[in-house]
């Protein structure tokens, strides 16, 4: 909560210091807190998502080439050539319930080597 308070409003030092000194009332710290924009570390946190808005949205255009790649080769391709199977990578929320559960070494190296083979097909 200090960084995430800390990094909205910058030059005030830590608004939670200041509010035990006496510097600023608990009511200042209290609109603060309540007024932290959006996204902050604090609201990541209580959502489990530790992924910013430019990841998100970097994952979302990554997947949309994805497809566009995929249909484009499939509408292009020779009538003696196989069609090719769109695969995303992984979604990170789905993705992160999956990595709470018990992983093996062998698991963790199953999984590096399809996402591995996932981005080298669609490089191709």
């Amino acid at each position: 909560m200090e960084a995430a308070l800390m990094q909205a409003y910058p030059g005030h030092g830590n608004p939670v210091i200041n509010a035990l000194k006496g510097k600023i009332s608990t009511r200042q710290l209290r609109v603060m807190i309540e007024h932290l924009p959006r996204p902050n570390a604090v609201t990541r946190e209580i959502a489990g998502d530790h992924w910013h808005d430019v990841e998100w949205m970097l994952w979302d255009v990554s997947t949309q080439l994805r497809l566009l790649r995929t249909n484009f080769y499939n509408a292009n391709r020779g009538s003696e050539a196989p069609a090719e199977k769109f695969e995303p990578l992984p979604n990170p929320k789905t993705f992160k319930q999956q990595t709470t559960e018990a992983r093996t070494p062998e698991k963790v190296a199953s999984d590096r080597a399809h996402f591995r083979a996932v981005l080298n097909r669609n490089q191709s």
